[in-house]
């Protein structure tokens, strides 16, 4: 298990880089997201079966799983309410202003972008990434294969991903 342990370094950074999470985030919260895949490494590790295939194959899965969950509960961070004496009341732990600002900036660059895809797309990007439903479900629902939804949703997030580079120019 120790041998693989760089497997969590080498993929929170991946992500990080991939996110752009470095310019939204201090460096602490990088280690904060290594430690995470450390701990999805070690989930992997308890819950591996050899007969399965390979342990690096479901490590990565099992990372990436956890790197979803992660990110759905870094972005639903509360957002403060319009009372004046609520940054008062905040414990020092919690987001400052301008990361609660960037956060609502952000969700208005991808509730915006969102608008530019097709029904099909929009709904696949919420019922995989907003509502953490399996490609099988969704296929299922849809009466499709699960081939064709991971299409579907590659085409929207490449489309996403074209729109938010617009909003990263920009700000």
């Amino acid at each position: 298990m120790l041998e693989h342990l760089h497997l969590a370094a080498w993929f929170a950074r991946r992500a990080w880089d991939h996110l752009w999470l470095d310019e939204r985030g201090a460096p602490d919260q990088l280690d904060d997201l290594v430690q995470e895949m450390r701990l999805a490494l070690f989930d992997a590790a308890r819950t591996f079966d050899p007969d399965k295939g390979a342990f690096t194959t479901f490590a990565h899965w099992k990372m990436r799983g956890w790197l979803s969950r992660i990110l759905h509960r870094w972005a639903s961070l509360p957002m403060p309410p319009h009372d004046p004496d609520f940054f008062d009341n905040l414990p020092d732990d919690a987001p400052s202003a301008d990361a609660l600002a960037e956060r609502a900036e952000l969700r208005d660059a991808v509730a915006d972008a969102m608008r530019f895809l097709s029904p099909r797309e929009r709904e696949a990007i919420q019922r995989r990434h907003f509502d953490g439903k399996m490609l099988d479900d969704v296929a299922r629902d849809w009466g499709v294969t699960r081939e064709r939804v991971r299409q579907i949703q590659i085409r929207a997030e490449a489309k996403l991903r074209k729109r938010l580079a617009r909003y990263r120019e920009t700000t």
